[in-house]
């Protein structure tokens, strides 16, 4: 389990898998606080990369929010597509 540090995750507490952002943590990113962009930098460092659903990209938008800045910070994410229905429910019909 990892240690807290004011409300988030240390950074030293290194792990082998990729980091996943949900809405908040992208916005923090995008905003460039400390320690969420400390934390990509390790999961870049690592080669295990940052990654966030395309749905949290619409919970993550905002007007006040510069959309060179979105780019610039998507542009070092993997984006991950939902799940069709069809591809979820497939493997547990065959049960």
């Amino acid at each position: 389990m990892a240690r807290r540090d004011q409300g988030g995750v240390n950074p030293s507490d290194r792990s082998p898998g990729a980091l996943v952002l949900d809405s908040h943590g992208l916005s923090r990113l995008i905003e460039g606080d400390p320690l969420v962009t400390r934390l990509h930098q390790d999961s870049r460092a690592r080669a295990s990369g940052t990654v966030i659903s395309s749905v949290t990209l619409v919970e993550a938008q905002h007007p006040k929010v510069r959309q060179s800045a979105v780019n610039y910070v998507l542009s070092g994410l993997h984006v991950i597509a939902p799940r069709s229905q069809d591809r979820q429910t497939g493997p547990a019909a065959a049960l």
